[in-house]
């Protein structure tokens, strides 16, 4: 019944190759009490149609309505020929068919040319265009049964050839269509085909992706800023009509009015005049934009004067590559209670409890699932996104020349437990790991501050929802942070919150670059937030489904110049967060050279945007071209 709901129609509508016009009579009735505009067309001629009792009588009662303009002979693929510049709300093609024998090539021509017409002539993001298939012939996970993508039509990458997304897609219900006979069968009027199981797809405009340079030399050298390039609203914790502003905001609302034991958690909070960070007037320390991490600046801030205060900011890591799972820019808000020397463990730990069960009851509560995982639960089953990556498998292929690995579930070269194969020996005779992998993969990299170490082992608990950490705190070791403190007793604990993690869960995002959408129709959707309660808040509800999805590899032979988190870094600054996943496929050891090449496969696909294969393709090459420049030696 989406077809016919009067609610989805406002001025005008076309109805396009309704061969005998009684899909045009089904809508006419549905909208006899409104004023919309139906326009309806059909390839055939009017002579051919006088010889089809049918259609002659749906025609004779469609003359009957003031609202319904009736056209012949009109071409799918031109709109422009018959309509002009004329503009409708909604464009509706039920079961797009050619003359003669089913040929899937021919078919997707005309979707494709039938898309790149009506997508002149709807409304730019408001109007709609519905494209009813036969069963199996969409390619879409809502086909059943489903063909394999190469045996159907392909409509969304046909749709996306003209900048539409799919927005939704609804059964096509022949019941539902009283007066409608499918007609058309091998180009007989008078025959229709099987509707059972049909589907109408709904397509809108998407925003289009910005034009991919052919010459890239300019976009190369000219040393791009990730935080300028990749953060244009700088930072989402001050951007309004974002679900991370609105987490941000909620947390803080959280942490300054946090009451425990009748006390004020963060009653006090210091100014540090010395150091790398900025208090705003509500005494929140908003991090300044340098190489340190956030957590490095709490530690810091800890250092130097031991007081409780609350943080916020971003943090960038390539150590995972950008996908629909992880973005290298982060919002985060860590929060350190410090506590008298004369309190002990115990008070400090359920202190730190009382603030859990707290934020679970006024930030969570809205969450089916939150699971909570303690270093010293050993059943517990909770397992964090990191340890998915060392249950893999690999399959070792022994070549003529040399050695290959081919790995399975791995999102990075640095997860694969590649290691020394020669042990301490000279500079001379160190094996290709020591000489070029380990510096490749960051083995030899100091490590960063990690929250995990600042804490008492038995200490540490992290939330999750699904497998997205949302909190992980746990109770200060001050033997590792090394307070400059006279309290030789001090006690405390420190809590770090992943807002984007926490803002996906709260409003069901499933794909965290959808954070960064520039899209009107997902920021309206956070435009008016309720700041006081997160229950009963209207979960995100997509606006562009099923997206096409493109394969491209790409390998190189490892050198002394190269890093696998600057790799990911190019990765990130050419191709418009298009990546939905990167998958560190195999490496091979070439024995004879001794030589290393590492190869991944990058999943094309946009959350937001139409996207098509030509522009995986320049985009592919762009990196190329990015990589050849930082001098990778591309296979």
């Amino acid at each position: 019944m989406a077809l016919l709901d009067p609610k989805l129609y406002s001025e005008n509508v076309l109805i396009v190759g309704d061969g005998n016009f009684s899909f045009t009579l089904c809508l006419a009735s549905a909208l006899s009490y409104t004023s919309v505009k139906i326009v309806a067309t059909s390839l055939d001629s009017r002579s051919d149609l006088a010889n089809n009792d049918f259609a002659v009588e749906n025609i004779a009662k469609l003359s009957e309505y003031e609202n319904v303009e009736m056209f012949h002979e009109v071409d799918a693929t031109n709109f422009s020929k018959t309509f002009g510049s004329r503009v409708f709300d909604r464009i509706i093609f039920n079961f797009p068919h050619l003359g003669g024998k089913s040929n899937i090539g021919k078919s997707r021509k005309l979707l494709e040319l039938f898309f790149a017409s009506a997508a002149k002539h709807v409304e730019s993001f408001e109007g709609e265009v519905c494209v009813s298939l036969c069963q199996g012939q969409g390619g879409t996970p809502m086909d059943n049964p489903r063909r394999e993508l190469g045996n159907s039509w392909q409509v969304v990458y046909q749709a996306a050839k003209s900048d539409l997304i799919l927005r939704a897609v609804y059964p096509f219900t022949s019941a539902d269509y009283h007066c409608y006979r499918s007609a058309g069968f091998r180009g007989q009027l008078g025959k229709g085909f099987h509707t059972v199981n049909g589907l109408t797809h709904v397509f809108v405009h998407g925003v289009p992706l910005d034009i991919v340079p052919d010459d890239a030399e300019s976009f190369i050298h000219r040393g791009n800023d990730t935080k300028r390039l990749c953060c244009p609203l700088e930072n989402h914790c001050a951007v309004p009509c974002n679900p991370v502003y609105i987490v941000t905001n909620k947390l803080k609302s959280f942490f300054l009015d946090l009451v425990v034991d009748d006390a004020h958690v963060f009653s006090e909070f210091t100014e540090f005049d010395n150091s790398p960070l900025q208090v705003d007037q509500s005494s929140l320390v908003e991090v300044t934009r340098d190489n340190k991490t956030l957590l490095d600046k709490a530690v810091h801030c800890l250092k130097e004067k031991a007081c409780s205060f609350v943080m916020y900011g971003t943090d960038i890591n390539f150590f995972f590559p950008p996908s629909s799972e992880n973005h290298p820019i982060s919002h985060k808000v860590i929060a350190v209670h410090t506590m008298s020397n004369s309190a002990t463990a115990a008070e400090v730990r359920s202190n730190l409890e009382a603030v859990i069960d707290l934020f679970l009851k006024n930030m969570c509560c809205d969450l089916n699932v939150v699971r909570k995982r303690t270093k010293c639960s050993s059943n517990s089953s909770a397992i964090s996104t990191s340890d998915l990556h060392l249950f893999t498998n690999s399959e070792i292929i022994e070549l003529p020349n040399g050695t290959q690995t081919k790995f399975k579930n791995l999102k990075n070269g640095a997860s694969a437990d590649i290691g020394c194969e020669c042990g301490k020996l000279t500079a001379q005779e160190m094996c290709i790991f020591c000489r070029l992998e380990k510096k490749y993969l960051g083995y030899d990299k100091s490590p960063e501050v990690c929250v995990n170490n600042l804490f008492h082992p038995s200490t540490q608990t992290e939330m999750y929802h699904g497998e997205r950490v949302v909190l992980s705190c746990g109770i200060l070791d001050t033997n590792v942070v090394h307070i400059k403190t006279c309290q030789q007793h001090f006690q405390g604990w420190l809590m770090e919150l992943n807002v984007d993690n926490l803002a996906m869960a709260l409003f069901g995002i499933r794909d965290i670059r959808l954070l960064w959408s520039d899209d009107e129709r997902f920021k309206k959707q956070f435009s008016d937030p309720q700041e006081s309660d997160f229950q009963g808040y209207k979960k995100f509800e997509a606006f562009s489904i099923f997206p096409p999805c493109y394969f491209h590899d790409i390998s190189f032979w490892i050198t002394e110049h190269m890093t696998e988190q600057r790799f990911f870094k190019d990765i990130f600054e050419t191709t418009q967060g298009c990546i939905q996943d990167v998958q560190f496929i195999e490496r091979y050891h070439d024995t004879v050279q001794d030589k290393v090449s590492y190869n991944y496969r990058m999943i094309y696909s946009s959350s937001d945007r139409p996207l098509t294969h030509i522009q995986t393709v320049r985009m592919q090459n762009l990196l190329r071209r990015r990589l050849l420049s930082c001098h990778y030696h591309l296979k």
